[in-house]
């Protein structure tokens, strides 16, 4: 085959978008996903399942675009491949402490307070429901989360340049109560992807404040119509091929090397072992995997590199013999 300009390592929603970019620009890139089925990593369409005559992909699960990803977006509108969002209405936060275990809706609460940012998190004290859900811990505690949060407003760990080397999530909420901390760890879970005391804090707050704290109507986000395969990661795949760009599936990385000006990428097929080589290469792959490729290529050096420590997830799927009551379409559970 003949040398790509770019190669991309991963076919997920990060290696597509950078393929896009490089293709719009000329420069005629290769994606190398392993999935031998499906573009998309963890936002990809699935096999086509029939459920009581209803036929549907599986995917990994439901996934929320919010208003801040603006860059996603505007690439998808530029090539006329934004879909038409659903936009969600109500998140329920379901906390189980011992025999106890209550609900109470949050994301209306905070989208729609009267109170203005940072402080619209207090319209959840005026819920009954949400109230329910506290004990005399959480009350005695409120100190420590407050400080938490006003931590949050008054640092920004990157326009800064603070790292806040040291200090993790864990340390931070490790006084907190158990349901305020279970439910702020609950969020963190949901964008953070690993243990609170693996968490540096700079990266929560740099999480709260991108998706909630600075604004109420950050917390809005949207469901796809259709699965993410159907709906992004096939469409975009197909613009990349249309502007002069290759993807190849069953194409699982193994190492990098150096060779004089490039770099040569080797990847596992079915049919073998298989080498190109490139002036650039990105690595747009999840942690674990990046590791891997990364200790193949150049051994010990990279033991100085953190790579986030990523956890393990199921996917429940339940499915009704009559339409559901009408209620919160999402939400966290805790405890």
């Amino acid at each position: 085959m003949s040398n790509p300009d770019v190669i991309i390592i991963g076919g997920g929603i990060a290696g597509l978008s950078a393929g896009l970019h490089l293709a719009e620009r000329g420069l005629h890139p290769l994606l190398l996903e392993a999935d031998e089925k499906f573009v998309g990593g963890r936002l990809a369409g699935g096999e086509i399942i029939q459920v009581g005559g209803y036929s549907f992909r599986l995917e990994h699960g439901m996934h929320g675009v919010w208003s801040q990803y603006r860059n996603l977006q505007a690439m998808l509108a530029r090539h006329n491949l934004r879909p038409v969002f659903v936009p969600a209405q109500e998140e329920t936060w379901i906390h189980k402490d011992g025999r106890f275990m209550g609900m109470a809706p949050v994301g209306s609460a905070i989208r729609r307070s009267f109170i203005p940012p940072p402080l619209h998190y207090l319209q959840l004290f005026l819920r009954g429901k949400f109230l329910w859900m506290l004990d005399l811990r959480d009350w005695a505690s409120l100190f420590n989360v407050w400080s938490g949060l006003i931590m949050a407003v008054g640092i920004d760990p990157f326009a800064e340049n603070q790292p806040m080397e040291g200090i993790t999530l864990g340390d931070v909420t490790r006084k907190w109560s158990p349901a305020l901390k279970s439910f702020f760890l609950g969020l963190a879970r949901n964008g953070l992807s690993s243990h609170p005391d693996a968490v540096p804090i700079s990266g929560f707050i740099a999480f709260l404040r991108f998706y909630t704290l600075l604004r109420r109507d950050a917390w809005m986000f949207s469901y796809l119509p259709e699965d993410g395969g159907t709906s992004i990661c096939e469409p975009l795949a197909d613009r990349i091929h249309e502007l002069g760009g290759q993807l190849r599936l069953g194409s699982r990385v193994k190492r990098v090397a150096r060779e004089g000006e490039s770099w040569r990428v080797v990847w596992e097929t079915a049919a073998g072992e298989e080498s190109a080589r490139a002036a650039e290469v990105i690595l747009a792959t999840d942690s674990n995997n990046a590791r891997k490729i990364l200790c193949a290529s150049f051994g010990k050096s990279i033991d100085e590199l953190f790579f986030p420590r990523a956890l393990s997830n199921a996917v429940i799927r339940l499915w009704f013999d009559r339409k559901p009551r009408a209620g919160a379409e999402a939400g966290i559970f805790t405890g």
